[in-house]
Formats: C-alpha cells, sequence, structure tokens
C-alpha cells in the first residue's frame, strides 16, 4: 500500500512444501498450507516499467502459471486465488491486473525515477505528470483489506486494534477521502528530488 514499485515483480506458486501459519498475534502454530499465489493487496501504488514490455503469458498454459515475472500488478492474474487491487498508477510499460476498476494507465510516460546518493543523504528524483493525482484512491484500512484467506484473518495493528493507514513516508498527513497514489502526500506534479533518508 503506497508504495513506488519501480521494477520487475515476480510471483511464484510454492506447492510442493506446506508453510506454517500462526494465530492472530501469536507464535501458535494453528495449520500448515501451500502457497497457490494470489490474495494479495495492491492499493494506492505507483508502478512504473521499461522500456520494453515483457512478453505477455498466456495464463491458461499449466507449466507458466508457476511463475510470473512483470511490470504492474497483472502477473497475480493467473493465480487460484484473486488479488484485489484499486487506486494504482502504471507507467512505462506497467500494466495492471484484469480485476483492477479505473486505475490510471499511462504506457508510454516515463516519470524518470532515479534513486540518487550524494555523500550519506538518498535522494529520489522523479517527474510525475499531473494524471498521477487521477487515481481512485480511497484510505487503506483494515475493512478495505478484508482478511487473508488462508488464516481467516484481518489485516489489523499489532495490537490488534483496526489498521488505517494515515501518514505518509514523511509522516505528513493523508487525505481522510482521496489519499495520494505512492508513498508521498500531495507530492508535487513535475520534476522533483525529494530526500528520502
Amino acid at each position: 500500500m503506497h508504495n513506488l514499485f519501480g521494477g520487475l515483480l515476480d510471483t511464484a506458486q510454492e506447492l510442493k512444501r506446506v508453510t506454517p501459519y500462526h494465530a492472530a498475534h501469536a507464535t501458535t502454530v494453528v495449520d500448515r498450507a501451500n502457497i497457490p499465489g494470489g490474495d494479495d493487496r495492491w492499493y494506492n501504488n505507483v508502478f512504473t516499467g521499461g522500456a520494453t514490455e515483457p512478453p505477455k503469458v498466456d495464463p491458461k498454459i499449466f507449466n507458466a502459471r508457476r511463475r510470473f515475472t512483470g511490470y504492474g500488478t497483472w502477473i497475480y492474474d493467473a493465480r487460484e486465488h484473486p488479488s484485489f487491487a484499486g487506486g494504482n498508477v502504471y507507467y512505462r510499460n506497467a500494466r495492471p491486473s484484469a480485476s483492477e476498476v479505473s486505475p490510471v494507465v499511462l504506457p508510454t510516460t516515463d516519470p524518470q525515477v532515479k534513486v540518487v546518493a550524494e555523500d550519506d543523504r538518498v535522494f529520489l528524483q522523479a517527474d510525475f505528470p499531473a494524471e498521477c493525482r487521477e487515481a481512485a484512491t480511497q484510505p487503506v484500512t483494515t475493512a478495505l483489506l478484508g482478511r487473508a484467506r488462508i488464516p481467516n484473518l484481518p489485516f489489523e495493528n499489532p495490537d490488534g486494534s483496526p489498521l488505517t493507514i494515515e501518514t505518509d513516508y514523511f509522516g505528513k498527513k493523508r487525505d481522510a477521502t482521496r489519499p495520494t497514489a505512492g508513498p508521498f502526500e500531495n507530492a508535487a506534479a513535475g520534476p522533483q528530488r525529494l530526500k528520502v533518508w
């Protein structure tokens, strides 16, 4: 939620090995399950792709279902369990999942994202157009995220209270009804340079 993804994403199934999962906020093992893939949450993010689009894979081909690599959330479309996405912005060959409603897709726009290290400081340089603000975002909360499929548990704070993402990377308050996609609330459109640490 509210991330900036600047490269390829990869999703793989793990069907031959089972992984334990735990009770909420505890180390007690409840059960074990394999990892068929899916059931991911992708809200209010910015995805930037590469100069060339990775090859498209037919999700009906069984062998291809084991691993997908690509720009954006489309790689989760062939997974056994649906993923959930909304309020995302996709640049430069990054593609949304088929189930995402009203994503902002700008396949030929390159926001020129660069991470620059200078001495002991790190800066993010980018040129995001005004269209980035058109994403149909909503606040990220426990209610929006629902329950994780395998453990049947809600997404919540470590103390068990409901989760609400209220601040951005810098601690700035997020808009309570339509927060900005990506890690920075109300970031200016156009060229910018942000000190990230």
